[in-house]
């Protein structure tokens, strides 16, 4: 497996953030909501981390966290480690 470190998971954790705020989204309104500057290579991983299972299709076109995501939002990113 693949492992998430600097930039894949800094994407991942305001995209946990984002989905945790908002609820399901599609890749366009979560690059928007992440303050994206390179869209294609935050494209890139945010398919990577579908791939990987962390973010998992809610309907045609939107996307939300796995269980196996919430768990590793909670572990890796500070954000989620405020609120516990």
């Amino acid at each position: 497996m693949t492992s998430l470190e600097g930039k894949d998971l800094e994407i991942f954790c305001k995209t946990a953030k984002t989905i945790f705020k908002k609820g399901h989204l599609n890749f366009d309104a979560i690059l928007r909501f992440i303050g994206s500057r390179n869209h294609k290579q935050d494209q890139k991983t945010l398919e990577k981390l579908y791939k990987l299972g962390l973010i998992v299709k809610h309907r045609s076109d939107t996307y939300e966290l796995s269980s196996i995501g919430r768990m590793l939002a909670m572990d890796q990113c500070e954000w989620f480690k405020e609120r516990h």
